[in-house]
């Protein structure tokens, strides 16, 4: 769990980073925001239960 969590973060790094330059690409970072954000939901859940 604890390298899930370390891997969300890099992720949600490297989304704060892609956003705040001008040549956003979508299509990527679609991807990236999608598996971010199932990743996240999954640890939550988890945090929840225990």
């Amino acid at each position: 769990m604890e390298k899930q969590v370390k891997n969300i973060l890099s992720r949600l790094k490297k989304i704060n980073q892609t956003i705040q330059q001008p040549s956003f690409n979508n299509k990527n970072n679609n991807e990236l925001l999608k598996k971010t954000m199932i990743s996240l939901e999954r640890i939550l859940k988890y945090i929840k239960k225990e």
